[in-house]
């Protein structure tokens, strides 16, 4: 078994191994000698001297040059299941640099094999972290973690740049402990990467999902077009789910050395048993031995959470129709919300068919119980009482899971009540039509996540043409996401591979309405 599949299958497969780095620290201290004191005379007591500090050797306990093997150094008291169980403690918490120190120390304590399971363990991780992450390892002072995160962030350097990151990468962290088997690998990776010139496209274009698949098709050709690069694209109508196996071994037949789609689930789970690697199919299901890129692939409540705890919120109202997919956000972001300590949320939701927006406003802001105490008030002293609604202050954002039109609704009650407080969305507050010029005033200052093409839509004129056209560039760039590169110019968002679900993720842009109404980006 050659390196380079060892290495494949550590990524593939998503082996959970608990791995670290720790930087070692030697240090003496040595009290200063007093002078041998003279017979009968009087003893001056030296001026006292502050202790020395700790030396601290940087860098030396990684490997010396590249490919110098240290010998394993013995582990402290408690052992490696002690090592162990602090470095899942680390990983279960989300503490980045603890994890990273602990398993420096646990790749000292191992053999080479070890080692570089260790090294590729620790990149599996690295690599679901999210751009927000990343820029707050940034900050930290360690070593350790300031070497790996020099090799996360070349790794998500556009396609044309990686290899030439990589190799600066090798040239000014030389003693970090990824240059004994992950960084030669990478680069090694990215130095043969399998070009895909003939590619097959399996959509239906005829039936219920026409217009659909009509939509991604265009996006498609446009960025093929777009792309200039030679080779050939063949459109496959999969309309009948039935003949699907028949379409993949005619599309084979025809040349096809990379297959995009089907969209279909009952289609993709067809191809599962074929357990052909060169196809991204434009849908998810269980158990797929291919790469698999969904329409909705961000992970837009992790975001959200990200985006409000950098503005140091602690107290969220959350407003939502009651239709399954809305409510099933807003539900994820009040559960997650509340799991950090002193984060509260209060979620209002009201019908999607029938929507009375004014009132689940003034029953998230406790309007209509202060209403109410009026209406009482009123017919006790039976005269009339000048009255403005008390509300709650506590609130510190509002998130809305709704469509444009509809928060647009929303917005002008917050001047009426004079809530002066900043109002977040999903990418539902995005315009459906990316060629939508009209302007929507009222959503003035509105904060949500976008897909870049909601924003600078180009030639584009649908968020699924947007999608067609990140199938061709994930298609065209598979060989960098699997080796842990990015797609950083989609038109849904960054492309990046999750290398244990062998799913490609989309991390969307932050945009806002101006005071004219338009779209921006923040």
């Amino acid at each position: 078994m050659t390196d380079k599949t060892v290495f494949s299958r550590a990524l593939s497969l998503g082996k959970t191994f608990s791995v670290a780095m720790i930087l070692a620290l030697s240090a003496c201290s040595i009290p200063p000698k007093v002078p041998p004191v003279e017979r009968h005379k009087p003893v001056t007591p030296p001026e006292p001297q502050p202790p020395k500090q700790p030396e601290q050797v940087l860098e030396t306990i990684g490997i010396q040059q590249p490919g110098f093997d240290l010998q394993p150094q013995a582990l402290p008291i408690g052992g490696e299941s002690d090592l162990q169980q602090r470095i899942n403690t680390a990983d279960l918490n989300g503490d980045w640099v603890s994890y990273l120190e602990l398993n420096q120390q646990f790749w000292q304590a191992s053999d080479d094999e070890g080692r570089e399971k260790i090294e590729y363990a620790v990149w599996q991780k690295l690599q679901l972290l999210s751009d927000s992450n990343v820029a707050q390892l940034e900050q930290e002072p360690s070593r350790i973690v300031q070497s790996w995160i020099r090799l996360l962030k070349a790794s998500r350097s556009s396609a044309d740049k990686l290899e030439n990151r990589l190799q600066q990468v090798r040239q000014e962290e030389p003693f970090a402990i990824y240059q004994a088997h992950l960084l030669p690998q990478l680069i090694d990776n990215f130095s043969d990467l399998t070009s895909y010139n003939n590619i097959a496209v399996l959509l239906p274009l005829q039936g219920r999902y026409q217009q659909v698949g009509e939509q991604i098709k265009e996006g498609i050709l446009k960025a093929y077009f777009a792309s200039e690069r030679s080779g050939r694209i063949q459109f496959y109508d999969t309309s009948d789910p039935s003949r699907i196996e028949n379409t993949y071994y005619q599309a084979k037949q025809d040349g096809a050395d990379m297959i995009i789609g089907p969209l279909l689930k009952e289609s993709i789970q067809q191809l599962i048993p074929l357990n052909d690697a060169d196809i991204i199919a434009l849908n998810r299901v269980d158990n797929a031995p291919f790469t698999e890129f969904s329409f909705k692939s961000a992970h837009e409540i992790g975001q959200l959470i990200q985006r409000l705890n950098a503005y140091g919120y602690k107290n969220l109202g959350i407003l939502t129709p009651d239709s399954a997919a809305q409510l099933k956000q807003a539900q994820e972001l009040k559960n997650q919300w509340e799991l950090e300590n002193g984060h509260q949320a209060v979620l209002q939701t009201y019908p999607d068919d029938n929507p009375r927006l004014r009132n689940a406003l003034s029953d998230l802001i406790n309007e209509t119980s202060s209403s109410e105490r009026y209406q009482i008030l009123r017919r006790i002293s039976g005269e009339k009482i000048e009255f403005f609604p008390r509300i709650r202050e506590d609130l510190n954002a509002v998130v809305i899971f709704d469509e444009p039109q509809r928060i647009a609704v929303f917005k002008p009650q917050f001047a009426y009540y004079q809530l002066k407080i900043p109002v977040f969305s999903s990418s539902e507050a995005a315009p459906k039509v990316l060629t939508n010029t009209q302007s929507l005033h009222d959503l003035k200052g509105l904060q949500f996540l976008a897909a870049p093409a909601s924003v600078t839509p180009d030639s584009l004129e649908t968020l699924f043409e947007a999608f067609g056209w990140d199938s061709y560039l994930a298609a065209t760039h598979l060989s960098v996401l699997r080796a842990g590169g990015q797609i950083s110019n989609g038109k849904t968002g960054k492309l990046r591979l999750n290398p244990q679900t062998n799913q490609i993720e989309q991390t969307l842009i932050w945009a806002t309405y101006d005071d004219e109404g338009k779209i921006q980006a923040q």
